[in-house]
C-alpha cells in the first residue's frame, strides 16, 4: 500500500523509502492493550500482533536490502 501511495504522491527518494519503510513496521502492541481493555478478542490480536512482528524480521531487512541497492 506504501509503495503504491509513494508512486502517485509527489515524494522525493528519501521521503518515498521512509514512507515504504513504515509501512513494513510491525503493528504495535498498543493494539492488543486496547482489545484487551475492551474485551475484543485479545487473543486473536495477540497472535496478529506476534505474527507481525515475526514477519517483520524478515520484511524489514529485505526492504532495506532492496530500497538501498536500489539508491
Amino acid at each position: 500500500m506504501a509503495l503504491l501511495i509513494g508512486h502517485f504522491l509527489p515524494l522525493t527518494d528519501m521521503h518515498r523509502d521512509t514512507l515504504i519503510l513504515f509501512g513494513v513496521l510491525p503493528p504495535a502492541v498498543v493494539n492488543f492493550m486496547l482489545a484487551e481493555q475492551y474485551h475484543n478478542e485479545p487473543e486473536k490480536v495477540a497472535s496478529m500482533v506476534l505474527i507481525g512482528n515475526l514477519m517483520s524480521l524478515i520484511s524489514i531487512p529485505l526492504v532495506l536490502f532492496l530500497l538501498l541497492s536500489a539508491a
